[in-house]
């Protein structure tokens, strides 16, 4: 039932328990739905969001998967446009849904709709102001971040990416992530896109809901003949990092966020020891970036290189409780970026895990 009928049971008995307040925001025909998930109560970085969708020209329906206390509610509805309160069924996709659906008669006059999650720490102070960079880039879709451009199962076969590095769009599982999408008026206008919501399967299977969010999206996206981008741009990261000199290459490396997968892991460990004063030093440091980059996604992997390197302004929070190097590093880079909002917040998502013990910057 949970894949099957799971969309029917939400809208017909769980959606019962979802609440929709009017906020104090006017409207625009900018429009962000801001899925959030305060289950420990709200954070200084979700103000920060709302202050810099409003900045933009942005009215924030704000969704959020849990429901709020009466003084957390009250603060939300000062910077929002509407808020939506729901049973936390779906992951950000059911989220997502909901508030496009809310939007429904509203979509054809938008002028730009994103979908954003509080799954990262958004904006860095000193890094690409996102919402204006998408628009500029003039395509009716624009991801932060896109995964599955390059085949991770082919890359694992190897030392490295043979040859030059390819980013396919066309790779059957490709997708933009989806802590932050853009969409024009050409998409909002096309029926297909509301229909993908209104038939979107919902489910609290959380593989399922990436395969057919995510990815679904994704595949929707490449061929339904709309123009597509990002702005994590990696079409020519091979040739980025040729750019590097030696230390900041190693550094790039040592740097590599791999969270879930201790075999790549152990392997990052092993080729930053045996590479030290090779003869092929350099080649063997950018093998090695680019099949973690491909296995792992970017928006992990990259943090240190897609901020330094690319003035992308996204720290993904998750590495922080599924392992502890990887936490180390994304915890120095907020340090080294100045974020001390988004690193207090990093310690103390440490200590409600009971994992600050075992974490700490080097």
């Amino acid at each position: 039932m949970n894949v099957l009928f799971g969309t029917l049971w939400y809208d017909l008995v769980v959606a019962r328990g979802k609440r929709i307040h009017r906020g104090k925001t006017g409207d625009t025909t900018r429009v962000v739905v801001y899925l959030i998930f305060p289950k420990d109560g709200l954070s200084e970085s979700h103000f920060r969001a709302l202050e810099h969708f409003l900045e933009h020209g942005y009215a924030p329906v704000v969704v959020s998967n849990v429901s709020l206390s009466p003084e957390d509610r009250r603060r939300l509805l000062v910077y929002a446009n509407h808020l939506i309160e729901r049973p936390n069924y779906g992951y950000d996709f059911g989220g997502y849904r909901d508030g496009i659906l809310f939007l429904r008669d509203r979509l054809d006059s938008l002028d730009r709709l994103s979908l954003m999650n509080d799954s990262v720490w958004f904006p860095l102070a000193t890094m690409q102001d996102w919402l204006p960079a998408a628009e500029s880039q003039g395509k009716d879709v624009v991801g932060a971040a896109s995964n599955y451009f390059v085949d991770p199962e082919e890359v694992s076969r190897g030392d490295g990416v043979p040859g030059s590095w390819q980013y396919d769009t066309h790779h059957p599982s490709f997708h933009y992530c989806s802590f932050a999408l853009s969409f024009g008026p050409a998409v909002l206008r096309d029926v297909r896109f509301l229909k993908f919501w209104e038939r979107f399967k919902l489910s609290n299977d959380k593989i399922d809901t990436v395969h057919r969010g995510e990815v679904g999206l994704g595949q929707w996206v490449v061929h339904s003949g709309h123009s597509h981008g990002c702005t994590l741009d990696l079409s020519r990261f091979d040739i980025d990092l040729d750019q590097l000199d030696d230390a900041r290459l190693r550094e790039v490396a040592g740097n590599l966020i791999i969270p879930e997968n201790p075999a790549l892991r152990a392997k990052k460990a092993l080729v930053l020891v045996q590479t030290v004063g090779a003869p092929d030093e350099r080649r063997r440091l950018k093998d090695f970036i680019l099949q973690a980059t491909a296995c792992t996604g970017p928006a992990y992997a990259l943090l240190d290189f897609a901020l330094r390197e690319k003035k992308h302004g996204f720290v993904k929070k998750s590495p922080l409780w599924l392992d502890p190097e990887s936490a180390g590093i994304t915890l120095r880079v907020l340090s080294e970026q100045g974020e001390h909002v988004f690193y207090e917040e990093a310690l103390q998502l440490l200590r409600q895990r009971g994992l600050a013990d075992a974490t700490t910057p080097h």
